[in-house]
Protein backbone atom coordinates (compact mmCIF):
# COMPACT_ATOMS: atom_id res chain seq x y z
CA UNK A 1 0.00 0.00 0.00
CA UNK A 2 3.06 1.98 1.19
CA UNK A 3 4.61 1.82 -2.52
CA UNK A 4 1.30 3.11 -4.38
CA UNK A 5 0.41 6.55 -2.66
CA UNK A 6 2.39 8.57 -4.92
CA UNK A 7 0.68 6.58 -7.53
CA UNK A 8 -3.00 6.78 -6.19
CA UNK A 9 -1.96 10.71 -5.60
CA UNK A 10 -1.44 11.37 -9.02
CA UNK A 11 -4.09 9.49 -10.63
CA UNK A 12 -6.33 11.53 -8.29
CA UNK A 13 -5.06 14.47 -9.49
CA UNK A 14 -5.61 13.65 -13.21
CA UNK A 15 -9.53 12.48 -12.13
CA UNK A 16 -9.98 16.10 -10.17
CA UNK A 17 -8.39 17.73 -13.28
CA UNK A 18 -11.41 15.47 -15.21
CA UNK A 19 -13.81 16.38 -13.55
CA UNK A 20 -13.47 20.39 -13.49
CA UNK A 21 -12.76 20.37 -17.47
CA UNK A 22 -15.57 18.41 -18.35
CA UNK A 23 -17.92 20.64 -15.86
CA UNK A 24 -16.52 24.04 -17.44
CA UNK A 25 -17.12 22.00 -20.70
CA UNK A 26 -20.43 21.12 -19.89
CA UNK A 27 -21.74 24.73 -19.41
CA UNK A 28 -19.47 26.25 -22.24
CA UNK A 29 -17.47 28.80 -20.07
CA UNK A 30 -14.01 29.31 -18.98
CA UNK A 31 -12.27 28.18 -22.47
CA UNK A 32 -9.16 29.54 -20.86
CA UNK A 33 -9.52 27.56 -17.42
CA UNK A 34 -9.89 24.78 -19.86
CA UNK A 35 -7.33 25.35 -21.27
CA UNK A 36 -4.92 26.11 -17.68
CA UNK A 37 -6.21 22.68 -16.78
CA UNK A 38 -4.99 20.89 -19.85
CA UNK A 39 -2.07 22.38 -19.34
CA UNK A 40 -1.59 21.54 -15.59
CA UNK A 41 -2.82 18.09 -16.48
CA UNK A 42 0.54 18.04 -18.81
CA UNK A 43 3.07 19.32 -16.41
CA UNK A 44 1.90 16.72 -13.65
CA UNK A 45 2.05 14.27 -16.32
CA UNK A 46 5.49 15.62 -17.49
CA UNK A 47 6.87 15.81 -14.17
CA UNK A 48 6.19 12.88 -13.13
CA UNK A 49 7.60 10.62 -15.70
CA UNK A 50 10.54 12.55 -16.91
CA UNK A 51 11.90 13.32 -13.65
CA UNK A 52 11.75 10.07 -12.19
CA UNK A 53 14.44 8.14 -10.03
CA UNK A 54 15.41 4.51 -10.84
CA UNK A 55 12.37 2.72 -10.74
CA UNK A 56 11.07 -0.22 -12.03
CA UNK A 57 13.83 -2.89 -13.18
CA UNK A 58 14.56 -2.16 -16.92
CA UNK A 59 16.59 1.40 -16.16
CA UNK A 60 19.31 -1.49 -14.88
CA UNK A 61 20.48 -2.81 -18.46
CA UNK A 62 19.53 0.53 -20.26
CA UNK A 63 21.70 2.55 -18.22
CA UNK A 64 24.48 0.23 -18.59
CA UNK A 65 24.06 0.37 -22.53
CA UNK A 66 23.79 3.81 -22.72
CA UNK A 67 26.73 4.35 -20.31
CA UNK A 68 29.08 2.37 -23.06
CA UNK A 69 27.59 2.98 -26.62
CA UNK A 70 29.68 3.84 -29.33
CA UNK A 71 28.52 5.16 -32.60
CA UNK A 72 29.55 1.98 -34.60
CA UNK A 73 26.73 0.49 -32.61
CA UNK A 74 24.15 1.76 -34.80
CA UNK A 75 25.23 -0.88 -37.35
CA UNK A 76 25.46 -3.87 -34.72
CA UNK A 77 21.73 -5.10 -34.43
CA UNK A 78 22.58 -7.57 -32.29
CA UNK A 79 24.65 -7.77 -29.07
CA UNK A 80 28.03 -9.29 -29.63
CA UNK A 81 27.91 -11.46 -26.29
CA UNK A 82 24.20 -12.21 -26.15
CA UNK A 83 23.05 -12.94 -29.87
CA UNK A 84 19.52 -13.13 -28.83
CA UNK A 85 19.58 -9.32 -28.16
CA UNK A 86 18.01 -7.00 -30.95
CA UNK A 87 19.71 -3.25 -30.46
CA UNK A 88 17.56 -1.28 -33.18
CA UNK A 89 19.42 0.95 -34.91
CA UNK A 90 16.69 3.94 -34.59
CA UNK A 91 17.22 3.60 -30.37
CA UNK A 92 21.00 3.29 -30.40
CA UNK A 93 21.43 6.84 -32.57
CA UNK A 94 19.33 8.52 -30.07
CA UNK A 95 21.39 7.51 -27.22
CA UNK A 96 24.81 8.30 -29.30
CA UNK A 97 23.15 12.32 -30.18
CA UNK A 98 22.34 12.04 -26.49
CA UNK A 99 25.68 11.05 -24.82
CA UNK A 100 27.21 13.53 -26.83
CA UNK A 101 25.68 16.27 -24.02
CA UNK A 102 26.09 13.40 -21.14
CA UNK A 103 26.12 9.65 -20.13
CA UNK A 104 23.63 10.44 -17.55
CA UNK A 105 20.73 7.99 -17.67
CA UNK A 106 18.15 10.68 -16.10
CA UNK A 107 19.07 12.41 -19.40
CA UNK A 108 18.38 10.06 -21.75
CA UNK A 109 14.88 9.37 -19.65
CA UNK A 110 14.25 13.31 -20.17
CA UNK A 111 14.44 13.24 -23.92
CA UNK A 112 12.28 10.09 -24.45
CA UNK A 113 9.60 11.04 -21.95
CA UNK A 114 9.85 14.75 -24.33
CA UNK A 115 9.50 12.59 -27.28
CA UNK A 116 6.72 10.42 -26.03
CA UNK A 117 4.65 13.17 -24.32
CA UNK A 118 4.45 15.34 -27.82
CA UNK A 119 3.63 12.52 -29.74
CA UNK A 120 0.89 11.67 -27.50
CA UNK A 121 -0.86 15.35 -27.02
CA UNK A 122 -0.49 14.52 -30.88
CA UNK A 123 -1.96 12.20 -31.28
CA UNK A 124 -5.17 12.71 -28.69
CA UNK A 125 -5.25 16.10 -30.49
CA UNK A 126 -5.93 14.36 -33.88
CA UNK A 127 -8.29 12.11 -32.50
CA UNK A 128 -10.47 14.96 -30.84
CA UNK A 129 -9.64 13.79 -28.00
CA UNK A 130 -10.28 17.64 -25.59
CA UNK A 131 -10.27 16.06 -22.34
CA UNK A 132 -6.83 15.77 -21.86
CA UNK A 133 -6.88 14.65 -17.87
CA UNK A 134 -9.22 11.95 -18.57
CA UNK A 135 -7.18 10.54 -21.20
CA UNK A 136 -3.46 10.87 -19.01
CA UNK A 137 -5.94 9.27 -16.40
CA UNK A 138 -6.81 6.19 -18.33
CA UNK A 139 -3.28 5.99 -19.50
CA UNK A 140 -1.89 5.74 -15.91
CA UNK A 141 -4.60 3.03 -14.94
CA UNK A 142 -4.39 1.04 -17.91
CA UNK A 143 -0.78 0.07 -19.09
CA UNK A 144 0.70 3.49 -19.30
CA UNK A 145 3.39 3.17 -16.21
CA UNK A 146 4.51 0.00 -16.81
CA UNK A 147 5.31 1.03 -20.79
CA UNK A 148 6.75 4.58 -19.58
CA UNK A 149 9.09 3.26 -16.45
CA UNK A 150 10.17 -0.47 -18.26
CA UNK A 151 9.82 -0.42 -22.12
CA UNK A 152 11.82 2.91 -23.21
CA UNK A 153 12.34 1.68 -26.65
CA UNK A 154 8.88 -0.34 -27.17
CA UNK A 155 6.99 3.09 -26.01
CA UNK A 156 8.74 5.40 -28.79
CA UNK A 157 7.51 2.84 -31.30
CA UNK A 158 3.88 2.68 -29.96
CA UNK A 159 3.74 6.15 -29.57
CA UNK A 160 4.79 6.76 -33.15
CA UNK A 161 1.92 3.96 -33.97
CA UNK A 162 -0.40 5.81 -32.43
CA UNK A 163 0.24 9.26 -35.01
CA UNK A 164 0.56 6.52 -37.96
CA UNK A 165 -3.47 5.01 -37.28
CA UNK A 166 -4.58 8.43 -38.49
CA UNK A 167 -2.81 7.72 -41.98
CA UNK A 168 -5.50 4.80 -42.51
CA UNK A 169 -8.63 6.61 -42.09
CA UNK A 170 -7.15 9.34 -44.44
CA UNK A 171 -5.78 6.18 -47.11
CA UNK A 172 -2.53 7.48 -47.17
CA UNK A 173 -0.15 4.07 -47.32
CA UNK A 174 3.06 6.29 -47.92
CA UNK A 175 2.96 8.54 -44.46
CA UNK A 176 1.65 5.17 -42.63
CA UNK A 177 3.97 2.58 -43.99
CA UNK A 178 6.61 5.28 -42.92
CA UNK A 179 5.84 5.83 -39.56
CA UNK A 180 5.93 2.15 -39.10
CA UNK A 181 9.46 1.93 -40.46
CA UNK A 182 10.50 4.85 -37.81
CA UNK A 183 8.41 2.32 -35.09
CA UNK A 184 10.44 -0.59 -36.05
CA UNK A 185 14.02 1.83 -35.83
CA UNK A 186 12.97 1.86 -32.24
CA UNK A 187 11.66 -1.74 -31.16
CA UNK A 188 11.47 -5.08 -33.28
CA UNK A 189 7.83 -5.42 -32.73
CA UNK A 190 6.37 -2.11 -34.60
CA UNK A 191 7.12 -5.37 -37.58
CA UNK A 192 3.20 -5.97 -36.36
CA UNK A 193 2.13 -2.85 -37.48
CA UNK A 194 3.13 -3.00 -41.21
CA UNK A 195 -0.38 -5.55 -42.25
CA UNK A 196 -3.10 -3.54 -39.97
CA UNK A 197 -2.84 -1.00 -42.75
CA UNK A 198 -5.05 -3.46 -44.70
CA UNK A 199 -7.26 -4.80 -41.40
CA UNK A 200 -7.96 -1.98 -38.76
CA UNK A 201 -10.63 -0.16 -40.56
CA UNK A 202 -12.39 -2.62 -41.52
CA UNK A 203 -15.97 -2.64 -39.10
CA UNK A 204 -16.95 -6.46 -37.55
CA UNK A 205 -20.23 -7.39 -37.20
CA UNK A 206 -20.98 -6.70 -33.32
CA UNK A 207 -21.77 -10.20 -32.79
CA UNK A 208 -18.41 -11.24 -34.60
CA UNK A 209 -16.70 -8.57 -32.06
CA UNK A 210 -18.64 -10.02 -28.87
CA UNK A 211 -17.67 -13.82 -30.62
CA UNK A 212 -13.70 -13.42 -30.81
CA UNK A 213 -13.39 -12.09 -27.44
CA UNK A 214 -15.30 -14.90 -25.92
CA UNK A 215 -13.59 -17.09 -28.07
CA UNK A 216 -9.88 -15.96 -26.69
CA UNK A 217 -11.13 -15.98 -23.21
CA UNK A 218 -12.30 -19.83 -23.68
CA UNK A 219 -9.41 -20.49 -24.88
CA UNK A 220 -7.59 -19.11 -22.34
CA UNK A 221 -9.39 -20.71 -19.82
CA UNK A 222 -9.09 -24.15 -21.12
CA UNK A 223 -5.20 -24.31 -20.44
CA UNK A 224 -4.62 -25.57 -23.72
CA UNK A 225 -1.11 -24.37 -25.13
CA UNK A 226 -0.94 -22.44 -28.36
CA UNK A 227 2.58 -23.77 -29.14
CA UNK A 228 1.50 -27.28 -29.41
CA UNK A 229 -1.94 -26.28 -30.84
CA UNK A 230 0.08 -25.08 -33.96
CA UNK A 231 3.14 -27.93 -33.72
CA UNK A 232 0.12 -30.78 -33.45
CA UNK A 233 -2.17 -28.62 -36.89
CA UNK A 234 1.19 -28.59 -38.83
CA UNK A 235 1.97 -32.34 -37.73
CA UNK A 236 5.17 -31.22 -36.56
CA UNK A 237 5.01 -34.54 -33.65
CA UNK A 238 8.64 -36.29 -32.88
CA UNK A 239 11.69 -34.35 -32.17
CA UNK A 240 10.60 -31.04 -32.72
CA UNK A 241 7.08 -31.65 -31.33
CA UNK A 242 9.03 -33.04 -28.17
CA UNK A 243 11.55 -30.56 -28.15
CA UNK A 244 8.08 -27.53 -28.84
CA UNK A 245 6.61 -29.48 -26.16
CA UNK A 246 9.73 -28.97 -23.26
CA UNK A 247 10.08 -25.19 -23.82
CA UNK A 248 6.45 -24.77 -23.56
CA UNK A 249 6.27 -26.36 -20.16
CA UNK A 250 9.86 -24.98 -19.17
CA UNK A 251 8.91 -21.21 -19.99
CA UNK A 252 4.68 -21.35 -19.61
CA UNK A 253 3.53 -19.93 -16.13
CA UNK A 254 0.40 -20.40 -14.70
CA UNK A 255 -2.99 -18.16 -16.10
CA UNK A 256 -3.69 -17.13 -12.96
CA UNK A 257 -7.33 -15.52 -13.61
CA UNK A 258 -8.28 -12.21 -11.43
CA UNK A 259 -12.05 -12.39 -11.21
CA UNK A 260 -11.58 -7.99 -11.08
CA UNK A 261 -9.60 -8.44 -14.61
CA UNK A 262 -11.82 -10.62 -16.06
CA UNK A 263 -15.03 -8.63 -14.88
CA UNK A 264 -13.48 -5.71 -16.14
CA UNK A 265 -12.67 -7.02 -19.51
CA UNK A 266 -15.65 -8.66 -20.11
CA UNK A 267 -17.74 -5.69 -18.73
CA UNK A 268 -15.43 -3.51 -21.26
CA UNK A 269 -16.29 -6.00 -24.22
CA UNK A 270 -20.08 -5.49 -23.27
CA UNK A 271 -20.49 -1.88 -23.12
CA UNK A 272 -19.07 -2.03 -26.58
CA UNK A 273 -21.23 -4.29 -27.55
CA UNK A 274 -24.03 -1.86 -26.43
CA UNK A 275 -23.09 0.58 -28.09
CA UNK A 276 -21.65 -0.99 -31.52
CA UNK A 277 -23.55 0.71 -34.09
CA UNK A 278 -22.81 3.96 -32.38
CA UNK A 279 -19.61 3.72 -31.70
CA UNK A 280 -18.67 2.32 -34.94
CA UNK A 281 -20.68 5.63 -37.12
CA UNK A 282 -17.02 7.08 -36.39
CA UNK A 283 -13.92 5.49 -38.18
CA UNK A 284 -11.70 6.27 -35.87
CA UNK A 285 -13.52 4.24 -33.21
CA UNK A 286 -13.74 0.73 -35.81
CA UNK A 287 -9.61 1.76 -35.86
CA UNK A 288 -9.79 1.07 -31.74
CA UNK A 289 -11.94 -1.77 -31.24
CA UNK A 290 -10.08 -3.87 -33.83
CA UNK A 291 -7.10 -2.64 -31.63
CA UNK A 292 -8.81 -3.81 -28.63
CA UNK A 293 -9.68 -7.43 -29.81
CA UNK A 294 -6.17 -7.21 -30.92
CA UNK A 295 -4.94 -6.75 -27.29
CA UNK A 296 -7.34 -8.96 -25.99
CA UNK A 297 -6.41 -11.80 -28.56
CA UNK A 298 -2.51 -11.39 -27.29
CA UNK A 299 -3.26 -11.15 -23.85
CA UNK A 300 -5.41 -14.42 -23.73
CA UNK A 301 -3.84 -16.46 -26.95
CA UNK A 302 -0.24 -16.18 -25.85
CA UNK A 303 -1.48 -16.67 -21.44
CA UNK A 304 0.55 -19.39 -20.69
CA UNK A 305 3.65 -16.63 -21.90
CA UNK A 306 3.20 -14.25 -19.09
CA UNK A 307 6.04 -11.69 -20.70
CA UNK A 308 4.84 -12.87 -24.35
CA UNK A 309 1.45 -12.10 -23.32
CA UNK A 310 2.34 -8.96 -21.50
CA UNK A 311 4.03 -7.14 -24.09
CA UNK A 312 2.25 -8.03 -27.29
CA UNK A 313 -0.75 -6.61 -25.63
CA UNK A 314 0.49 -3.47 -24.48
CA UNK A 315 1.05 -2.47 -28.31
CA UNK A 316 -2.04 -2.13 -28.41
CA UNK A 317 -3.25 -0.86 -24.92
CA UNK A 318 -4.11 2.41 -26.18
CA UNK A 319 -7.16 1.12 -27.20
CA UNK A 320 -8.55 1.06 -23.27
CA UNK A 321 -7.06 5.35 -23.25
CA UNK A 322 -10.01 5.87 -25.98
CA UNK A 323 -12.54 3.96 -26.07
CA UNK A 324 -13.31 4.66 -22.17
CA UNK A 325 -13.88 8.24 -23.53
CA UNK A 326 -15.71 7.21 -26.44
CA UNK A 327 -18.11 4.96 -24.19
CA UNK A 328 -19.08 7.95 -22.06
CA UNK A 329 -19.27 10.47 -24.93
CA UNK A 330 -22.03 7.98 -26.45
CA UNK A 331 -23.75 8.31 -23.24
CA UNK A 332 -26.89 10.90 -23.46
CA UNK A 333 -27.75 11.97 -19.75
CA UNK A 334 -25.45 14.09 -17.65
CA UNK A 335 -26.01 12.33 -14.80
CA UNK A 336 -25.36 8.93 -16.20
CA UNK A 337 -21.87 10.02 -17.32
CA UNK A 338 -20.96 11.66 -14.02
CA UNK A 339 -21.97 7.68 -12.57
CA UNK A 340 -20.22 6.06 -15.30
CA UNK A 341 -17.07 8.59 -14.65
CA UNK A 342 -17.60 7.82 -10.87
CA UNK A 343 -17.48 3.91 -10.95
CA UNK A 344 -14.98 4.86 -13.88
CA UNK A 345 -12.14 6.73 -11.32
CA UNK A 346 -13.18 3.63 -8.49
CA UNK A 347 -12.03 0.84 -10.73
CA UNK A 348 -8.83 2.82 -11.40
CA UNK A 349 -8.54 3.72 -7.55
CA UNK A 350 -8.73 -0.02 -7.26
CA UNK A 351 -6.26 -1.02 -9.42
CA UNK A 352 -3.79 1.25 -8.79
CA UNK A 353 -4.11 0.76 -4.86
CA UNK A 354 -2.87 -3.30 -5.71
CA UNK A 355 -0.42 -2.76 -8.77
CA UNK A 356 2.19 -1.40 -6.77
CA UNK A 357 3.60 -3.60 -4.17
CA UNK A 358 7.33 -4.01 -4.72
CA UNK A 359 10.03 -2.42 -3.63
CA UNK A 360 11.10 -1.27 -7.18
CA UNK A 361 8.07 0.40 -7.73
CA UNK A 362 9.11 2.61 -4.75
CA UNK A 363 8.49 6.10 -6.94
CA UNK A 364 10.62 9.00 -6.36
CA UNK A 365 11.30 12.03 -8.13
CA UNK A 366 14.50 13.84 -9.23
CA UNK A 367 13.17 17.29 -8.74
CA UNK A 368 11.75 16.96 -5.32
CA UNK A 369 15.33 14.30 -3.66
CA UNK A 370 15.60 10.62 -4.92
CA UNK A 371 17.65 7.68 -4.19
CA UNK A 372 20.80 6.86 -6.20
CA UNK A 373 21.45 5.11 -8.47
CA UNK A 374 23.76 2.95 -5.69
CA UNK A 375 20.62 2.92 -3.73
CA UNK A 376 18.30 1.83 -6.19
CA UNK A 377 20.21 -0.80 -7.08
CA UNK A 378 20.90 -2.46 -3.93
CA UNK A 379 17.21 -2.07 -3.57
CA UNK A 380 17.02 -3.87 -7.37
CA UNK A 381 19.21 -7.06 -6.20
CA UNK A 382 17.40 -7.49 -2.96
CA UNK A 383 14.19 -7.52 -4.91
CA UNK A 384 15.26 -10.61 -6.63
CA UNK A 385 16.99 -12.17 -4.11
CA UNK A 386 13.82 -12.10 -2.16
CA UNK A 387 11.20 -13.66 -5.34
CA UNK A 388 14.37 -16.64 -5.32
Amino acid sequence: MTYSLPYIFILTVFAVLAVIYAQRQENKEDTLLCSYITGAAIAVFYVFFAFRGYVYSDWVGYSETFQNVEWEDIFDITNKKKQAIIHEPGFTALMCICSLFTREYAFLVIVITTIDTLLFLRFLRRWNVKNVSFAFMLFFTFGGVSLMFNALRNQLAIFIFLNALEYIVKKNPVKYFTLCFAALCFHASAILFFPLYFVLARKLNKWVFLGLILAFFAFYISQISIVMTFVKLLGLEGALGEKAEFYTEYYNSARALSPTGTLEKLGFTTLIFLYYEKLTSDKTNIILINSLVLCLFFYYMFGEFRMLSSRLSLLFQFSYWILWIRLMDALFIQNNKRLFGGILYLYCLYVTTFAYVIPIQEYDNLLFGAKSQTERMEIFNKSFEDEQ
